[in-house]
């Protein structure tokens, strides 16, 4: 685990007009492969409102990939073992909570699993035998979601698992042959996204169980990645011809609000905390960075690194979450090492 202090950051232009000062310090931590191995084996997957970081790593004894949760220094704690296949944990809640995929043999497709604070596990069932699953997110109150085939090798429909209970699928939008839940706030209001054709998807928020299609910013594509307890929704979009991706925050009603971009090309927002601070990445100078949307403004997280930071050779490349504090948790690239790892960034 390495642990390193970020200098001020300078001045930066919002986009919403005017000058807006930025000199917070942030500490950048590395956070640790399994049994603290050096190299590229480990990627972050969620992150709680508390800042519960999980994800997945290869084992310290052997090749297969285990599922960890890190602490707030950055160690990796293995999570017990499933099968004899793969296992990720991909999201968790501050109840000690964590929603996994698990491979039950080499080969096998996943299946969502659900850690208990306890260490006890089960497995999630399907909608319907030999039907595949997914699962994406979790509350604090235990309710998960994600999607899973009507029937085998069929469409997928969004829905929600509660302890003890089988799935309980979403209702469509009309006109819509499938559909997948990403994210559940505290309320029960959900995010994803519905499907109309192949090359067709839209995003799509469930309030009360109750779907409402939002539509995209003028291409054929868009999907809702995470929501926060307040209501407020973000993702991405294809814009007008699918010539460029554009991120989106949806606060209240039912209009897609597009975000800026680092360099008005692509960018993706895949985290907001309840704060309304969003995160994600996007393209600049034909590289991906992790980006911010706070304020209006978009913020290459680099900009937040000190020249030590940037002279060790870290960049960080994506961002995936961040927590109620503002700690964001992505993937960080070392151009000395070649390596990317899982970084935390906090303030």
């Amino acid at each position: 685990m390495r642990t390193m202090l970020c200098g001020a950051v300078i001045a930066m232009a919002l986009f919403a007009g005017g000058d807006a000062a930025a000199t917070t310090t942030y500490s950048l931590t590395i956070l640790e492969n399994h049994g603290n191995i050096e190299g590229q084996r480990s990627s972050a997957l969620g992150i709680s409102r508390k800042g519960v970081a999980v994800g997945q790593s290869i084992a310290s004894d052997e090749d297969q990939i285990v599922a960890v949760r890190w602490s707030a220094s950055g160690v990796a704690e293995a999570l017990p073992r499933i099968g004899t296949g793969n296992n990720a944990a991909i999201a968790a809640n501050d109840r000690g909570q964590v929603l996994g995929v698990v491979d039950p043999t080499p080969g096998a497709n996943g299946v969502p699993v659900l850690w208990e604070s306890d260490g006890s596990w089960a497995y999630l069932t399907p909608l319907v035998e030999g039907g595949l699953s997914t699962a994406s997110g979790i509350n604090k109150k235990g309710q998960i979601v994600g999607s899973s085939q009507r029937e085998p090798r069929g469409p997928y429909l969004a829905v929600n698992w509660r302890k003890g209970a089988p799935p309980n699928p979403y209702p469509n939008v009309p006109g819509a042959y499938g559909s997948a839940a990403t994210a559940v706030a505290l309320n029960g209001w959900v995010g994803g996204y519905t499907m109309f054709s192949l090359s067709e998807q839209r995003a799509t928020v469930w309030k009360d169980r109750v779907p409402t299609d939002l539509g995209t910013l003028g291409g054929t594509s868009s999907a809702v990645t995470a929501i926060n307890d307040v209501g407020y929704a973000v993702g991405w979009s294809r814009g007008f011809g699918n010539n460029n991706t554009r991120p989106f925050i949806l606060k209240g009603g039912n209009s897609l609000v597009e975000l800026p971009t680092l360099d008005g090309t692509d960018a993706w927002a895949y985290g907001i905390n309840n704060k309304g601070v969003a995160v994600g990445y996007g393209m600049s100078a034909g590289t991906t960075r992790a980006v911010m949307w706070k304020d209006g403004g978009a913020i290459d997280l680099n900009d937040k690194l000190s020249v030590a930071d940037k002279s060790a050779g870290w960049v960080l490349r994506y961002a995936i979450g961040i927590d109620d504090r503002g700690r964001v948790l992505g993937v960080a690239f070392n151009s000395t090492t070649q390596h990317s790892q899982p970084f935390q960034l906090s303030p």
